[in-house]
């Protein structure tokens, strides 16, 4: 006889399996971490961090060179004027 150990949603279910193993099946993309509570994450935070204000740089650099409204930036990034 078995014995029901865990019950939990399908979308659920997908969703932590891709979030576990999103490094093993895309280990080319940078900027999306999983980790459990044993691992050492400073160096993911660090990296992760780096690679968003590369990315926030190169978005910025041209509002520097051709002043816009903030509400244009925000369009042009995809991001909400107050994480500018």
């Amino acid at each position: 006889m078995r014995e029901v150990v865990l019950i939990r949603n399908k979308y659920v279910h997908a969703y932590q399996t891709i979030g576990k193993d999103f490094r093993k099946r895309f280990p080319d993309v940078e900027g999306f971490w999983s980790f459990g509570p044993e691992d050492d994450i400073a160096e993911k935070v660090e990296v992760s961090a780096s690679l968003a204000d590369r990315q926030r740089e190169s978005e910025v650099e041209p509002y520097q060179q051709y002043p816009l409204p903030l509400a244009a930036l925000a369009k042009h990034t995809g991001r909400s004027e107050v994480y500018l």
